[in-house]
C-alpha cells in the first residue's frame, strides 16, 4: 500500500501550508486530512489528486 498520507504531509510542509489552510482550500475537514496523514484513514486516489492540486503539485505517470 502506498503512503499517500505521508506524501501529502511532506508536500504540505514543503509549501508551508497548515492542515487548516489545506482544509479551506479543498473543503476536506482538517480532521480528515489529519487522519489521512497519520494513516488512520485510507485515501482514495481522487482525494489525493485534489489535495495535491490544491497545493499546486502536478501528478504525472511516466510511460516506459
Amino acid at each position: 500500500m502506498k503512503d499517500y498520507g505521508g506524501v501529502v504531509r511532506a508536500c504540505r510542509k514543503y509549501r508551508h501550508i497548515t492542515q487548516t489552510t489545506l482544509s479551506k482550500l479543498t473543503g476536506i475537514s482538517q480532521e480528515t486530512i489529519s487522519n489521512y496523514e497519520s494513516g488512520k484513514k485510507i485515501m482514495r486516489m481522487d482525494v489525493f489528486e485534489k489535495l495535491m492540486d490544491a497545493m499546486d503539485f502536478e501528478i504525472g505517470i511516466k510511460e516506459k
